[in-house]
């Protein structure tokens, strides 16, 4: 049995693909929407999702990934997001985003 802290996959992240998150994200909010992506409000700080909110999160990362204006590097990370949400779903294993 897996530890709740082994690390089952790195996804990472360049400032230009998070920041065009935020925008995404941001405009979301403002419309009541992805309320669990907002946690990841800044570039710097951690955010914890936990297992019982992997299938609402999976459910606004693909939300995300369709905007048809995000550079196709971002849509690739968000697709590997969703895969790895997919993983924490069969692992019934919580998403730990540490910034680093």
């Amino acid at each position: 049995m897996r530890d709740a802290h082994v690390v089952l996959e790195r996804v990472e992240m360049e400032w230009g693909q998070f920041r065009q998150i935020r925008v995404v994200v941001a405009a979301a909010n403002a419309l009541g929407r992805l309320p669990l992506l907002s946690r990841l409000e800044s570039y710097w700080d951690d955010a914890d999702f936990q297992s019982n909110e992997i299938v609402q999160l999976r459910s606004e990362v693909f939300e995300a990934s369709q905007v048809p204006a995000l550079r196709s590097d971002v849509a690739d990370l968000l697709s590997k997001l969703v895969g790895l949400c997919d993983i924490a779903i069969r692992e019934g294993k919580p998403i730990e985003v540490r910034a680093d």
